[in-house]
């Protein structure tokens, strides 16, 4: 299994956990547990209305190992 891979599982599971986690609380609570969470749940709902994929991504300017990419 390649390393992708291996991370790829590693995050379902977690994922997965999470969602268990959060079962019975509603999207406003979980709202108030993130800063800024409104607007990104708002976009995200969006998307799944209209049969749209959706990304939340971050970029990197560096990296520990190599600096500057």
């Amino acid at each position: 299994m390649s390393f992708l891979k291996k991370i790829i599982e590693i995050r379902k599971i977690e994922v997965d956990k999470l969602l268990e986690e959060a079962e019975g609380i509603s999207t406003s609570e979980l709202v108030r547990m993130q800063k800024g969470g409104s607007e990104v749940l708002k976009r995200i709902n969006e998307c799944r209305e209209k049969g749209k994929p959706f990304v939340i991504a971050e970029i990197k300017r560096a990296s520990p190992s190599r600096g500057a990419i």
